[in-house]
């Protein structure tokens, strides 16, 4: 049996997505044996074990990257980082000779692989310099090849009954403004709508939030949840800052308001806009609570929240994509 490495990242900064990103590809990968390796970061094995029953084996120390692949002998390697380790690409690359393929969402970077796969809409984020021979590089682009985990498959999309608002501001929720946007809308709604938070491992406010909300009815705390794809179907609206959860969210067809964190995001939250599937309610930080207010009012209007379902369910198939990288590792 074949083998593939992930090497991937998660930290309180960048959040989550990246690792789960790659769950979600080994998950559906199990004709294939699977290894990670990351940085020393300690929460990540537990974030694979919750998030996946697969048998997946561990590499903790990603500079240790040449006794790693001198015992493991992979025959793909899998990228998946905020922040590229061109070094170590390049020493895989050109000195391993080990069939590479690349994931991201940004652009801007150099690098060497087989195969690069970019799976947003934005134009500005598919700009990218390579060692390798570019004409010899496969290129798969689009929201087709998004890695959805399995639990996505087969939940009951969208239930138009609940009156919950999810407030997902990433696994870390960097900017620490899960409970200003919890806040401000009882403030202003009062007990129209019920509140769920989810706070990711990396999230360094769990313990304010449970003290805060302890008595509040109104609220609920979910942490370190593995059925996030349930919470989300039961939900009315989601608030999310424009990360990968934004692609999950549209096959599931839920209603979003966009409060973007990092300029990626932003542009990502414009993208979304143009195809009819978000709403955006400014910067996390700054944003103007009168422009959540009018968002949540407009995706209380039924016409208006089946036009963004339908325009979500369109965006993301789940499917074409998983199947063209299984091709393609498959003739390999």
């Amino acid at each position: 049996m074949k083998k593939i490495l992930f090497l991937t990242e998660a930290n309180s900064e960048i959040g989550m997505g990246h690792i789960y990103q790659s769950i979600a590809l080994a998950e559906n990968l199990q004709e294939f044996d699977i290894y990670f390796a990351f940085p020393d970061f300690t929460i990540i094995p537990d974030i694979i074990k919750n998030a996946t029953s697969n048998n997946i084996s561990f590499y903790h120390n990603i500079l240790n990257i040449e006794a790693i692949v001198n015992n493991l002998k992979p025959d793909f390697v899998f990228y998946n980082f905020r922040n590229f380790p061109e070094g170590i690409n390049k020493f895989l690359f050109f000195d391993k000779k080990i069939k590479t393929i690349v994931y991201d969402d940004i652009g801007g970077i150099e690098l060497a692989c087989n195969l690069l796969v970019n799976y947003t809409f934005s134009k500005k984020q598919k700009k990218y310099s390579f060692y390798s021979s570019k004409e010899e590089t496969y290129f798969f682009s689009g929201a087709d090849f998004f890695p959805l985990r399995k639990e996505f498959y087969g939940i009951k999309k969208y239930n138009e009954t609940t009156k919950i608002i999810t407030i997902f501001m990433g696994g870390s929720d960097r900017s620490n403004v899960s409970d200003k946007i919890a806040d401000d809308i009882l403030n202003h709604f009062g007990n129209k709508f019920s509140i769920n938070i989810i706070a990711g491992k990396a999230n360094k406010n769990i313990q304010s939030l449970r003290t805060k909300y302890l008595k509040n009815e109104n609220v609920k705390i979910f942490e370190n949840i593995s059925n996030i794809a349930e919470v989300f179907s039961k939900s009315y609206i989601v608030i999310n800052p424009g990360g990968s959860a934004m692609y999950e969210l549209a096959f599931l067809g839920i209603p979003v308001i966009i409060l973007w964190e990092d300029e990626h995001e932003k542009e990502l939250a414009q993208d979304f806009n143009n195809k009819g599937f978000s709403q955006t309610a400014g910067q996390c930080e700054t944003y103007k609570t009168n422009d959540l207010y009018k968002n949540i009012e407009f995706l209380s209007d039924k016409k208006n929240r089946e036009r963004q379902k339908m325009a979500g369910m369109q965006l993301v198939d789940g499917k074409k994509g998983l199947t063209k990288i299984k091709k393609y590792l498959s003739a390999e």
